[in-house]
């Protein structure tokens, strides 16, 4: 069983989820008998072609401060082609 924990906020002008927030859905989770916590993606350095990277990254650091593993996931598009 997986939980997830998702915010919506602006980039530019939020300071995002406490540490408090976010170990209260830990918490949660684990009461409710979840195995996994996913919460969310994470950047690195080596990404590129975002706005925002370097407030992602501090994002994805502030994340990884409460351990766990990371799951890779591809992200790609397909496109048809009149061949």
């Amino acid at each position: 069983k997986t939980s997830f924990y998702a915010s919506a906020v602006c980039l530019n002008y939020s300071n995002g989820a406490s540490p408090a927030t976010i170990w209260e859905a830990i918490k949660h989770a684990k009461m409710i008998g979840s195995q996994f916590l996913d919460i969310g993606q994470q950047n690195y350095q080596s990404d590129s072609g975002e706005i925002n990277q370097s407030k992602l990254e501090s994002i994805s650091f502030f994340k990884r401060g409460f351990g766990g593993n990371d799951q890779i996931f591809l992200d790609f598009f397909l496109e048809k082609t009149n061949a």
